[in-house]
């Protein structure tokens, strides 16, 4: 075995310890590897530690699939395995919890509802937020002159959500020159004159945005499933008394 300074044993017991090893394994594991192949009795000799702990050590080690176990004359021989095994074993972890993930979101999403507020020039994130949408529906009641300020030119909001094959639908105040694209995935309809909104909701999913004006710069998110209800509802009522656009 190449002998390693004391830094470098320093540094590859802080990092097995980070990912779950406490200081009796790690010692057990790296004379296995040292040894290569060993039985109970020499490893306990050399760990100065009872039998009993050894084999409760190596019957983990085993499980997690470090180190093998083979039989040689009735008696049990422990067998290291290549270290990149390790590598391995946390990327089988982090496919588990991947799987899991989407699970504890719904439980998250259930159980709280999430503020978060953005300013100035973050006001914008929230359209990246509304972009991952799920079921592919952005509904927006908006003053499209103040969004674009929110936005910028740079921010082809448009074109990133037709990418991604989400519908838009859309209550506006009164503008010159709207046209309709079919391409676009949008629905419009003109909010009636008296309903001069200088702010600006959308909301998705379980969330709603609300935004004040660019000189403003406030903006606020909130993740509730009761909230998107209600404004869904307030959105179809305001969607009977708007005006088609021809």
């Amino acid at each position: 075995m190449k002998k390693i300074t004391k830094p470098q044993q320093k540094e590859i017991q802080e990092v097995l310890n980070k990912i779950g090893f406490n200081n009796k394994e790690i010692d057990t594991y790296i004379q296995v590897l040292n040894l290569g192949s060993c039985a109970l009795t020499t490893l306990s000799v050399t760990l100065n530690m009872p039998n009993s702990t050894v084999q409760s050590i190596l019957q983990r080690l085993y499980k997690q699939g470090l180190i093998n176990i083979t039989n040689r004359r009735g008696r049990k021989i422990y067998n290291s395995l290549e270290p990149k095994i390790l590598k391995k074993m946390l990327q089988s972890r982090l496919k588990e919890i991947d799987n899991i993930i989407p699970l504890l979101n719904d439980i998250a999403n259930k159980n709280n509802t999430q503020v978060n507020v953005y300013y100035h020039e973050h006001m914008a994130d929230i359209f990246h937020q509304a972009l991952e949408c799920k079921e592919k529906n952005i509904y927006e009641i908006a003053s499209t002159s103040e969004l674009e300020k929110i936005l910028g030119k740079r921010f082809n909001f448009t074109k990133r959500r037709v990418h991604r094959g989400i519908k838009l639908i859309s209550l506006r105040t009164k503008t010159k020159n709207i046209k309709i694209d079919k391409k676009e995935l949008v629905k419009i309809r003109l909010l009636p004159q008296s309903l001069n909104f200088e702010s600006n909701i959308m909301f998705w999913d379980n969330t709603v945005a609300f935004f004040g004006s660019k000189q403003e710069g406030i903006a606020w998110v909130a993740k509730s499933e009761t909230m998107v209800k209600t404004q869904k509802q307030l959105f179809d009522l305001l969607w009977k008394i708007s005006n088609k656009i021809n």
